[in-house]
């Protein structure tokens, strides 16, 4: 939860090991979108309730604070690009414009709560009931807004029902499906679809000069979401893609005690950063080879892996991780135990699958 003002030692809206989005200035692959919200706002007709929807990391957040931006003021460059500088921009990355309100899963006691609770949906009516402190204008970002339990969805209803003279609301959304169709009903849908590879490699070199053959490399790994892209660039994700190309290579010869001691480092004290690589990695590794069975895919050293299975027994193991891991998070499965399923389900569909040839 984040209002004006307020900050969390950890930040579960923010990619790790990257900006935060209302920190984040550049924006690219989503043009289409960003013209659409432009467009809208320009005409002096702006929707009340707008949900952007997309994967994770494709730059639903971003876009919400490029617009927040030029409703609260900020000078304007061109579009919705506005000055970093300007005081506007530089309260809302501080966290202290009176007129901005996110909310987002609450930290408590160093561990992120798994959904979005009502207490936290409740100030959303409390912040709108209030006067606006500068241009007349309101901004409120839910990120994200699958994460809302029932009773915080219920709880944001009557605002959206009834907006607020000059108010905007960003509701943010993986799987939009699983939002109350009276809040679908009442929002603009604005869909961001998956980035480019060649696009998300040439934001990669153009913002951090690495060579070209690791960012082509990163931005296959990202699956078409450029946040991820960053949060891999800006971690140790070439070591433990490593790690994990090895691990997978062996299956499904590898011993229960090795998954077991990989397991365990994930759920260490401090190694949360570490989990959400790994998983990322996992996720992404089994997408590409159902891609490179298919004829789709681009990273060669997988090719070998993808080999030995065809493409539907990869595309069904990438499937239903991901689902494991939306439920892991929701249910706050236990680290190590994620990443012994994870493993397991790999060396299950390499078991059961007639090899190739």
């Amino acid at each position: 939860m984040s209002g004006p003002g307020m900050t969390d030692e950890i930040e579960t809206d923010r990619q790790p090991g990257c900006a935060h989005p209302r920190e984040t200035f550049s924006f690219f692959g989503q043009e289409k979108a960003e013209a659409d919200l432009a467009r809208a706002l320009q005409s002096g007709h702006m929707h009340h309730a707008w949900l952007l929807t997309g994967p994770e990391g494709v730059g639903k957040a971003t876009l919400a604070y490029r617009a927040a931006r030029v409703l609260l003021g900020a000078r304007v460059v061109s579009g919705l690009n506005t000055d970093p500088e300007d005081p506007v921009s530089r309260q809302i990355a501080a966290q202290s414009h009176p007129d901005l309100l996110v909310l987002r899963r609450a930290v408590e006691g160093g561990k992120a709560k798994t959904a979005v609770t009502v207490d936290v949906a409740r100030q959303l009516p409390e912040f709108f009931a209030k006067s606006a402190s500068h241009n007349g204008a309101r901004v409120a970002i839910i990120d994200t807004a699958d994460d809302m339990n029932e009773n915080a969805a219920n709880a944001i209803l009557k605002t959206l029902e009834e907006p607020p003279p000059r108010g905007v609301i960003f509701l943010l959304a993986r799987t939009p499906g699983r939002l109350l169709p009276t809040i679908r009903s009442r929002c603009r849908v604005l869909r961001l679809p998956p980035v480019g590879t060649p696009a998300i490699t040439d934001a990669l070199i153009s913002t951090t000069a690495m060579s070209v053959d690791r960012a082509q490399t990163l931005a296959q790994l990202a699956n078409g979401a450029p946040g991820r892209a960053l949060a891999l660039a800006a971690s140790n994700a070439d070591e433990l893609y490593t790690e994990i190309l090895e691990m997978l290579g062996r299956m499904p010869d590898v011993a229960d005690g090795e998954v077991l001691k990989f397991a365990e480092r994930m759920k260490k004290p401090g190694a949360e950063p570490a989990y959400a690589l790994a998983r990322t990695v996992l996720l992404s590794v089994m997408t590409e080879l159902a891609r490179l069975q298919s004829g789709q895919g681009q990273l060669e050293d997988l090719r070998p892996i993808a080999s030995r299975a065809p493409a539907a027994a990869w595309a069904q193991l990438a499937q239903s991780s991901e689902a494991f891991l939306s439920t892991a998070d929701r249910l706050n499965i236990d680290k190590g135990d994620v990443m012994v399923r994870l493993l397991d389900s790999f060396q299950d569909t390499l078991s059961t699958t007639p090899v190739i040839s």
